[in-house]
């Protein structure tokens, strides 16, 4: 109980999540402290090792992205032959539609490995090592809209944008303009067409810089919210598939805020819309002419 990181998890009192840190003879995170509250003023402080969990998690980890990187290579030999066969002037109809369909899964299936191996990067890649730069989230915002406005998602929704341009944070410009396009993206597949989206990025009083995308779609039942951000969690599974997403967005943005110490959080009722907001810390803060330490 000396050790000061058990202190000040045990003095938080905050015990909605485990604490996980070193034994004195390992420097990795292979213990987990556990505290259980059960009757009246009493709690159950349960420490165990779970080494066992963290191995199987790494072997995990590896095979999809190894299993990732081996399925690109014959991936991207099939769409080119298949772009090639779409392209002959002699193919019967018949034929088109079968070869349009498959080329149509086979860019569905590049898209689920490039999110994948997104994701075992972002898990697997400390974020210190990535590289850090003044990221102009303005600029990315206008850059997503742009492009989903170009994708075959869009259904002509109008999009309110309001954006302080002189609000820059520090961060990985790679992994937000991701975090930010999934965002957006996924206002535009569930939202009707012709209604209106609205994107805002400024900062909160006596709190941090806030990204929020707010849409008028069908919205999501509250049972669902702390599930949207898990892997291949889909509300409504068929309608996901015909969208042509990978189950995998949410999932990316929440590793992407996490790793720059921020926070996503989604407000959603049926009928009215869904509401979705990337909270940075304070600290984060810097403005266009500041020098960013990378």
């Amino acid at each position: 109980m000396r050790d000061p990181e058990i202190a000040t998890y045990l003095g938080n009192a905050d015990f909605s999540k485990p604490l996980e840190f070193s034994s004195a003879q390992s420097e990795e995170n292979d213990l987990m402290l556990r505290v259980i509250s059960y009757g009246e003023g009493r709690k159950l402080l349960c420490v165990h090792d779970h080494q066992d969990l963290l191995r199987l998690q790494h072997v995990r980890k590896a095979f999809i992205s190894n299993a990732s990187h081996e399925m690109r290579t014959p991936l991207t030999v099939i769409i080119g032959y298949l772009e090639a066969l779409a392209l002959r002037s002699e193919t019967d109809s018949a034929t088109r539609r079968g070869i349009e369909g498959a080329l149509e899964q086979a860019h569905r299936l590049n898209q689920l490995i490039d999110d994948l191996l997104s994701l075992s990067r972002l898990e697997s890649l400390p974020l210190i090592k990535s590289q850090i730069t003044q990221v102009d989230v303005a600029a990315l915002v206008r850059e997503s809209v742009d492009l989903v406005k170009a994708s075959n998602i869009y259904n002509e929704q109008q999009f309110e944008l309001h954006l302080q341009s002189d609000l820059f944070i520090r961060g990985d410009q790679r992994e937000l303009q991701s975090a930010v396009q999934n965002v957006i993206d996924n206002a535009v597949k569930y939202s009707p067409p012709k209604t209106l989206i609205k994107i805002k990025w400024s900062t909160v009083l006596d709190s941090g810089p806030l990204l929020t995308v707010r849409d008028q779609g069908e919205g999501v039942e509250s049972g669902h919210l702390r599930r949207l951000t898990e892997r291949f969690y889909r509300v409504d599974t068929g309608r996901s598939r015909d969208m042509g997403g990978t189950g995998l967005g949410l999932s990316i943005v929440k590793h992407v805020m996490e790793r720059h110490e921020a926070e996503m959080k989604i407000i959603s009722e049926v009928g009215t819309g869904t509401t979705v907001q990337l909270h940075f810390p304070a600290d984060r803060i810097c403005h266009q002419k500041q020098q960013v330490n990378s």
